[in-house]
């Protein structure tokens, strides 16, 4: 089995909140080469993009602020070792975890997966990802023809509001249809958390979470800890302020 990552975030904030978060943000995002399109803190809104196309968007909803972080973004943090200064300072102010994406890849040809995958899900076997099993009517599958012929696409389990939802895809074809042609054979196993007891531990190692709802479907691996709902006794390591000069040189590194 691959590693689980965190493939995408959102975290809500009090709106007056978000104003003081922008600000410790703002040296993070520009050692990160980040360029705002957006960045209006009287609107509680903003959009950064750092060199390869990643972003980082705030939206106003009511008297609250949604940060989120896409894939991209939050593998650059992980490529620059802040990923764990980055959720430290969004732990900073009072915050809810509102979206998760627990991510797995795995280097097999993905037809034959999504066929068993697909098959189990409406017999009687059925797919659970919580104390449910997902009903054949929640369901849906999303087809097209591969490159070599072969029919391929994305199945998905639950529905679109479920707060626990699984999207397995192709990720070799996906990544044929964005234009790269040397892309591997893979399988990549999507779990979409929306709201619940995540926490922002589960971004930082979000294997615990994915394995509690996917070790029905999947082998479970030896060694991954529970996970705790909620668990507020974590604590991310907290980083070494950095000086002027260290800075500077983060964001030459990551200037395009």
């Amino acid at each position: 089995m691959g590693e689980v990552f965190a493939d995408r975030l959102q975290v809500t904030v009090d709106r007056m909140g978000y104003r003081d978060l922008r600000d410790k943000l703002l040296p993070m995002l520009q050692g990160l080469g980040c360029a705002p399109d957006v960045d209006d803190p009287a609107t509680e809104t903003g959009l950064w993009r750092e060199p390869d196309g990643g972003t980082l968007k705030v939206t106003r909803y009511g008297q609250v602020a949604a940060v989120g972080a896409s894939g991209r973004f939050l593998a650059l943090l992980r490529a620059a070792s802040m990923l764990g200064e980055f959720l430290h300072t969004l732990g900073t102010e009072p915050h809810k975890v509102t979206v998760l994406d627990a991510t797995m890849d795995v280097h097999v040809d993905a037809p034959p997966v999504l066929e068993e995958l697909y098959q189990r899900g409406t017999s009687g076997d059925g797919v659970q990802l919580s104390r449910k099993r997902v009903k054949p009517t929640a369901i849906t599958k999303v087809m097209g023809q591969r490159e070599d012929g072969r029919e391929s696409g994305t199945i998905y389990f639950g529905s679109r509001k479920a707060d626990v939802r699984l999207a397995v895809y192709d990720k070799q074809h996906e990544r044929f249809y964005h234009g790269v042609e040397d892309a591997l054979p893979g399988v990549r196993y999507e779990l979409r958390l929306r709201g619940g007891q995540v926490t922002l531990a589960d971004v930082y190692a979000p294997a615990s979470v994915f394995w509690h709802h996917m070790h029905r479907t999947l082998p479970r691996p030896d060694g991954v800890p529970p996970w705790l709902p909620g668990d507020t006794g974590y604590t991310l390591p907290r980083q070494p302020v950095l000086e002027p000069l260290e800075r500077l040189r983060r964001r030459l590194v990551h200037s395009p």
